[in-house]
């Protein structure tokens, strides 16, 4: 089980709708996160908005599954939220972010349990023109 330490905080000047989370360390584990696999993951840019599609193959017990973006590694905020589909085949999504954050912009997928306890994926980026 992964070991994730939160800092939750308001950034003047930091554009989100709902406060900024500041991840300050993901602590790696040897076994893979029991409640969320993502297989497959890549965000590309139409215009102003960026595609977001993803693949999980496994969901355990999760109540919502949260799609976040920040203009760095560190600081993240609320793009979307999406009901997961369930564990027992692959599941398919496709997101759009409508509020890129500059030449690169970073995601995690952040999930809660239906218990209340919640995990995030490995970071992806998507850089501008790509």
């Amino acid at each position: 089980m992964r070991t994730l330490i939160i800092v939750v905080a308001l950034f003047i000047g930091f554009s989100c709708k709902k406060p900024a989370v500041e991840f300050e360390k993901l602590v790696p584990t040897i076994e893979k996160d029991p409640n969320l696999v993502v297989s497959y993951f890549k965000a590309y840019q139409q215009g102003n908005l960026i595609t977001i599609n993803f693949t999980t193959s496994v969901e355990n017990n999760l109540k919502e599954i949260i799609l976040m973006h920040g203009s760095n590694s560190t600081q993240f905020c609320m793009v979307k939220a999406v009901q997961p589909k369930g564990t027992g085949n692959l599941q398919n999504y496709q997101l759009t972010d409508d509020a890129p954050q500059g030449e690169t912009t970073y995601y995690i997928l952040k999930y809660t349990t239906k218990s209340g306890d919640w995990g995030c994926s490995e970071l992806f980026s998507s850089a501008k023109g790509q």
